[in-house]
């Protein structure tokens, strides 16, 4: 295999790839949310080396490439369903506050004013640390996947968890909608040279 020529658009692009090529037999062996949900967990390296925080990723990433972290910045910025990220006929997703995860839940719509970051933040934090649950129909089908995120306050002491819900169908739109955003991120190649150039 040839080498990522950038962890920002080669690599999510890849991953786009892999989840078109092999979503339609992961559906057909009933496996498309395993599929979904390991697609999920390499999806989330560019939102990681490109948000802004308090903390750097050492790959420098938003220092070597501003315009695409603004970009990234301003789609985050955004209500998550107005973004490029929501299709208008996604209605599954929920978001709300917990003070332990536990079930049943009465899920909350996410609102209008929901922006977009808080939704990739809550998903993100959950693939890093396993905070993951699936619901099930009556015939054993997943449903919908819940991911939770510990809500801390600034001190940083645990107040409690925030979720996100959605059904397998709206995050596959989801993940589509993230690597075509990506793709559309255009690095100029002396960008990625003189980056490969640093780095040896």
């Amino acid at each position: 295999m040839t080498d990522y020529c950038d962890f920002i658009r080669d690599f999510p692009a890849r991953c786009g790839e892999v989840l078109d090529l092999c979503y339609g037999q992961a559906k057909a062996a009933n496996r498309e949310v395993t599929l979904l949900i390991m697609t999920a967990a390499a999806a989330f390296v560019p939102f990681e080396r490109l948000r802004s925080g308090p903390e750097h990723h050492p790959s420098r990433d938003r220092q070597r490439f501003p315009k695409e972290a603004q970009r990234l910045d301003d789609a985050l910025g955004r209500p998550f369903l107005n973004s490029l990220f929501h299709d208008d006929g996604s209605a599954s997703w929920s978001m709300g506050t917990m003070p332990y995860p536990k079930l049943p839940i009465e899920f909350k719509s996410i609102t209008g004013q929901t922006p977009a970051n808080q939704v990739f933040a809550i998903v993100r934090n959950s693939l890093a640390h396993g905070n993951l649950w699936t619901i099930s129909d009556t015939g054993s089908q997943i449903e919908a996947i819940i991911f939770w995120a510990k809500d801390q306050n600034r001190e940083r002491r645990l107040i409690g968890y925030k979720y996100v819900r959605t059904s397998p169908k709206d995050f596959h739109k989801f993940l589509v909608k993230w690597f075509a955003f990506l793709k559309r991120e255009q690095i100029p190649r002396g960008v990625v040279a003189d980056t490969l150039a640093q780095a040896a």
